[in-house]
C-alpha cells in the first residue's frame, strides 16, 4: 500500500493542464535547439521532463533474471514489507537525476520483491551517456542480506563492460556481498539502503578507468604501461557502450522504459556524437569498428 500511494502520488504529478503542457513544449524545444547547436543540454529541462518518469510500477515484469528464485516475495514477515515499502517510497523522492547520471527504477506492482533500473552512464568515462538496465530482487531476508542485482545490458552475454561487470551480469560490489572488502563497505542490515547500491554503482563502476578496477592493476596507475592497458580496455568498451548501451537499447526499449529511453537519447544526441567523434580521434579506433556504429547513431540523430 506504501508503494502504491507513492506511486499514485508521483502519476498524479504528470496530470498537467493545458498552461503546463505549453511549458513542457517549450522546455522540449529549448532542449533540442540547445542539444543540437550548443553540444549541450538543459538541466532544468532534462529534470523536467524525465522526473515523472524517474520511478514508477508495472504490473508485472515478463522476462526477469530473478523470477524462479524460491520464496520470491511470498510468505514473507512485516519487517520485509515495512522496511522495503518505506525504501521504495524513499526512491520515490531521492533517485539521482542529471544529464550527467541518473537513476531510473520500476518495481513490480504485484510482488515488489522484482524492480528493475536503468542508470544513465556519466560524461568522460567509457559508458557515457549509455544506459545501463539492471534487474534487481529483495529476498525474503532483506535487509538482513543484501538485494540481488544483475546486469542485463551484457551484449547477450558477449561483453564484460567492467572488471566489476560480468559478461553473465554479476554486479561484484562490496555492498551486494559479491566482492571483498572492509566491514564498513560490506551491507549493514541496519544502515545500508538500496540507494546506496544505486550510487555505488555510478560512482565506483561506471568510472573513467575501470581497467584499475581489476585486482593487482591499481600499482600500474600513472606509469606508461599502465595508461596504455588502460586506454585500450576503454576502447574496446566504447565500442561496446554504443553498440549494446546506445543502439541496441534504442531498437529495443524495455517494457516500461520506453519514454525514458527515447527523452534521454533525444536530449544526449548532440552531446553522444561529440563524444564519438572525440573518441574516434583516438589511435586505439582505428579499424573502424567504432566508425561503423557511428554511422548508424547519425541515422538515428536525423
Amino acid at each position: 500500500k506504501m508503494v502504491a500511494a507513492a506511486v499514485r502520488k508521483h502519476d498524479a504529478k504528470r496530470g498537467e493542464k493545458k498552461t503546463q503542457m505549453l511549458e513542457h513544449k517549450k522546455l522540449i524545444a529549448s532542449c533540442a535547439h540547445k542539444s543540437k547547436v550548443y553540444g549541450w543540454v538543459d538541466e532544468k529541462a532534462y529534470v523536467y521532463l524525465l522526473k515523472p518518469r524517474l520511478f514508477g510500477e508495472m504490473l508485472d515484469f515478463k522476462l526477469h533474471h530473478f523470477k524462479k528464485r524460491a520464496g520470491s516475495g511470498a510468505g514473507v514477515g512485516a519487517a520485509w514489507t515495512n522496511r522495503l515499502g518505506a525504501e521504495l517510497v524513499g526512491l520515490s523522492k531521492s533517485l539521482p537525476l542529471n544529464p550527467n547520471s541518473s537513476v531510473f527504477f520500476r518495481c513490480n506492482a504485484k510482488n515488489m520483491a522484482y524492480a528493475k533500473m536503468i542508470i544513465a552512464a556519466p560524461p568522460t568515462t567509457p559508458y557515457g551517456y549509455g544506459l545501463f538496465l539492471f534487474d534487481v530482487y529483495f529476498p525474503p531476508q532483506y535487509p538482513n542480506v543484501a538485494p540481488k542485482v544483475n546486469l542485463m545490458t551484457t551484449g547477450r552475454g558477449s561483453v564484460r563492460f567492467n572488471p566489476n561487470l560480468y559478461n553473465c551480469g554479476k554486479v561484484c560490489l562490496s555492498l551486494l556481498g559479491t566482492w571483498s572488502g572492509s566491514p564498513e563497505e560490506m551491507w549493514q542490515p541496519n544502515q545500508s539502503t538500496f540507494l546506496q547500491v544505486c550510487v555505488s554503482i555510478q560512482s565506483l563502476i561506471f568510472i573513467e578507468h575501470p581497467y584499475f578496477n581489476e585486482p593487482g592493476y591499481e600499482s600500474s596507475i600513472n606509469t606508461p604501461q599502465g595508461k596504455m592497458s588502460s586506454r585500450s580496455y576503454n576502447a574496446s568498451r566504447e565500442i561496446a557502450t554504443v553498440q549494446w548501451a546506445m543502439l541496441d537499447i534504442l531498437k529495443n526499449p524495455p517494457p516500461g522504459f520506453e519514454e525514458v529511453v527515447r527523452t534521454h537519447f533525444f536530449l544526449q544526441q548532440k552531446n553522444i556524437c561529440e563524444q564519438i567523434e572525440n573518441w574516434l580521434k583516438l589511435p586505439e579506433h582505428k579499424n573502424g569498428q567504432l566508425r561503423q556504429y557511428y554511422h548508424q547513431v547519425e541515422i538515428y540523430k536525423r
